[in-house]
């Protein structure tokens, strides 16, 4: 009767160790941190990198915002000058100074859509070190903390020093 108790007291603890255990698998915070940057962080207690990812991610995708508008202008004022050359070539006539400046519009445009492309590279980069760094952090979460102890003990003669480094090892899985 009491090994048939504590089998069924075993169960329970380590259904209890489990339900409880708030552990994100690595998969899983790999996956939100790479659909939005620092959310892998934030569910595995790294608030102070969920806040780096996230703002340095915020950061980029509003470079992107910002050189998108841009371009878009920018596009606005190349078809405003074409239309304008246009309208000068129908009538016999034609600008140089106008030509010019649809060039110089044309290799601005060029700089800017450089520019886009970079910074979403960028933040493609950062959602992707976000979800490396979750995973890795999710893998390492049951790890533990070391802890060390510095002691200094004064003798007559010398100073003794006792460093103690304590490192714990990832919990078995049986």
């Amino acid at each position: 009767m009491s090994t048939a108790v504590s089998a069924a007291q075993a169960q329970t603890d380590t259904t209890r160790s489990v339900l409880e255990d708030p552990l994100v698998r690595p998969r899983t915070a790999l996956i939100r941190s790479a659909l939005v940057p620092g959310w892998g962080q934030y569910s595995n207690d790294r608030p102070v990198k969920a806040a780096l990812f996230g703002a340095t991610a915020v950061g980029f995708l509003a470079a992107v915002l910002v050189e998108r508008n841009n371009l878009s202008r920018t596009s606005d004022d190349i078809r405003t000058a074409r239309n304008s050359l246009a309208d000068l070539v129908a009538v016999g006539g034609g600008d140089s100074q106008l030509q010019n400046q649809i060039t110089q519009l044309e290799g601005k445009f060029e700089d800017q859509s450089a520019r886009q492309n970079t910074r979403l590279l960028y933040l493609f980069a950062t959602a992707t070190l976000a979800g490396v760094d979750a995973y890795v952090d999710a893998h390492l979460a049951d790890f533990g903390s070391f802890a060390t102890r510095l002691d200094f003990e004064t003798g007559t003669a010398a100073v003794f020093v006792n460093l103690t480094l304590r490192l714990p090892f990832p919990r078995s899985t049986n």
